[in-house]
This record gives structure tokens, C-alpha cells and sequence, in this order.
């Protein structure tokens, strides 16, 4: 899932560049969250009578796998005031990985085509942990979704075995695509109205060792975030100072719940092609009404990052891919 490759269609995602090295402060603890608080803030299920689905978020749970990710930078600006612990705004994003595999008879979710030499074939996206290490040839894709209503922001680099980062790429939002976010909206990357909506693991170069994901979530935009017409962030110090303002805490689900695509899922879609062909665009419905929220009996998203940041300051989880050798 190189740089090239992820850039290869206008498409949205969340990721933001390093330029240092990467760091988790792994916990022995088995703490444990419900997804109350998340599944709190979509929509409620207008289904009525015996057909409605059970109350997942009473009994889904989330373990915590890290206490804190945090990028080491060779030019950190140091100018980010510390998160303070008694003022701080927490932001739960949640994150959804997919590798896609031929399908089994039993899979009863979405499928979505794929290129298999000179054949399309329709594949199984099936979930995957962030912990997953990837093989060259994997297809992936992935869908992020906020507890909070705000602006998404992503950006991609690669990360290479002797330390170093790729250039930054602002890959969500695209040049003419707005990033106006709610609860409930996933916002797929690729977008599965792409021809073939997954990113192909292919490493070009033998360094290569995977990707750097971060999530921005700011309450306002942030017209600083300036890129070339490459997409290339152009004065990624402005990302810096972001990563320097916040703490991220990750829990990954502990069921195997909702394993494949769902058609719910599909059905609250809201990736960069989706809102580009969106004639009738409010803050309330980037998409229009071509789709909807989640409810909060529907699938959860497979990992809770919680983020605090102080009042004002964008959110910002650094989540790495790693691909083997």
C-alpha cells in the first residue's frame, strides 16, 4: 500500500505523515470500555415492534491494546502546549480495517470487485485488527467514522525500515471535496464507488516497511493544512504541532462480531466520489441522499481510538501498518 498506490484515484482517507520514529507504550492492563459512548451519539434505529435489532452497544466491548502512540519528529517545534488533563476535549474516532478475500458461501455482507490478472472477480472485504501485519498482494481498505461532528482531515506517507517517512499526502480531503463529518457517516477509503475501491500492498521500494495512518478531527477547518497540486502537504510543521497537542488511547473490539462488509456499512458510505457527485451538499448531509448514518444498533467500528486534545485543538491518532519483508 505505497504512496503511489493510495494516491492513485481521488480518494479519502486518514493517515498523516512522520518524519521520525514511531513509539507505543504497550499496557499490561486488561481495562475494558463498552461502546455507550460511542454508539450513543448516532441516530436512533427508527425500527419498531419485535423486528428491532438488539442494543449492541450494551454489550459490545473494547480492550485496550496501547496507552499512547506518539511520533518522535527530528524538527518537532516544541510549541504545543502539553494536554491538560483537567480541560481536555476527547474525540472518539472509530476505525474499521477490511483485507479482501474470495468469497466464501456463507458470507452473507457485501462484496466488492476486484482485478485478479486479467479477470474482475467480487471479493469479501473481512475485518482485520490494526495490530494485522500485511503481505505484498494484500488488498485493503478501511472506513473511519467520528463521534463527533467536526472536519476530517488524512494524510498518508510510507515508512521505511531504516527510520525514515515518505513525503506527506493529504489524501482526505480531495481537491473539490468537502470533509464535513457526523456520527454514524463512514467515511470509506477508497470509496466503493471507485472501480476497484481497495488499495494493492505492492512495495516498490526494499525499504518499504508500511504505512503511517493519523486521523485529524478539528471542530473548525484548517485552511493552514496547504498542499501542492499533488496532493504534497506543503509546511507539514503546521501536522507537527497537531501530533504534539494530543494523546490517543486504542481499544479494539473483544467479539467477532460483524466480520464482513455489511450492507449497513455499504449504505452509510461517504467517501470522496460519493460527496463529489452530491448536487444538494449541507454541513447536516455531505452526502446528500444518496446515503445515511449508522444507528446504534448497527455494526461498530472494529477499533476506538479516544483522543484528547486541548479546548480548541484539532484531534490527532497516529495508527501504523506495518507490511512484512
Amino acid at each position: 500500500m505505497t504512496a503511489a498506490i493510495l494516491r492513485y484515484s481521488a480518494i479519502a482517507v486518514i493517515i498523516l505523515a512522520g518524519f521520525g520514529a514511531v513509539s507505543a507504550q504497550e499496557t499490561s492492563g486488561t481495562r475494558e470500555i463498552t461502546s455507550d459512548d460511542f454508539a450513543s451519539k448516532r441516530p436512533v434505529s427508527k425500527a419498531t415492534g419485535p423486528q428491532r435489532p438488539l442494543n449492541r452497544s450494551k454489550r459490545t466491548t473494547y480492550r485496550k491494546r496501547t496507552r499512547k502512540t506518539t511520533v518522535k519528529r527530528r524538527r518537532s517545534s516544541g510549541q504545543q502546549a502539553p494536554v491538560n488533563a483537567k480541560t481536555a476535549v476527547r474525540t472518539d474516532l472509530g476505525v474499521t480495517l477490511w483485507r479482501l478475500r474470495p468469497p466464501l458461501a456463507s458470507d452473507k455482507g457485501v462484496k466488492l470487485p476486484v482485478r485478479v490478472g486479467a479477470k474482475r472477480e467480487e471479493w469479501t472485504p473481512e475485518r482485520v485488527g490494526l495490530d494485522t501485519v500485511f503481505k505484498p498482494g494484500d488488498k485493503v481498505r478501511f472506513a473511519v467514522e467520528s463521534s463527533s461532528a467536526g472536519y476530517l482531515y488524512v494524510i498518508n506517507s510510507e515508512i521505511y525500515s531504516d527510520g525514515s517517512f515518505g513525503d506527506p499526502y493529504l489524501i482526505f480531503p480531495t481537491q473539490g471535496v468537502g470533509n464535513r463529518v457526523q456520527p454514524g457517516m463512514l467515511i470509506d477509503i477508497p470509496d466503493q464507488k471507485e472501480d476497484l475501491p481497495y488499495f494493492s500492498i505492492n512495495p516498490r521500494d526494499p525499504k518499504y516497511a508500511g504505512e503511517l495512518l493519523t486521523v485529524i478531527i478539528s471542530p473548525i477547518e484548517i485552511p493552514s493544512l496547504n498542499t501542492d497540486k499533488n496532493g504534497k502537504i506543503v509546511g507539514a510543521e503546521v501536522v507537527e504541532e497537531m501530533e504534539e497537542g494530543s494523546e490517543v488511547e486504542e481499544f479494539d473490539r473483544t467479539d467477532d462480531l460483524d466480520s464482513v462488509f455489511t450492507i449497513a456499512e455499504s449504505t452509510a458510505a461517504c467517501g470522496a466520489r460519493t460527496r463529489s457527485g452530491v448536487v444538494q451538499q449541507s454541513a447536516a448531509n455531505p452526502c446528500g441522499t444518496g446515503t445515511r448514518q449508522l444507528t446504534r444498533d448497527e455494526p461498530l467500528p472494529q477499533t476506538i481510538l479516544q483522543i484528547k486534545a486541548n479546548p480548541g485543538n484539532p484531534g490527532v491518532a497516529v495508527v501504523r501498518l506495518n507490511v512484512e519483508p
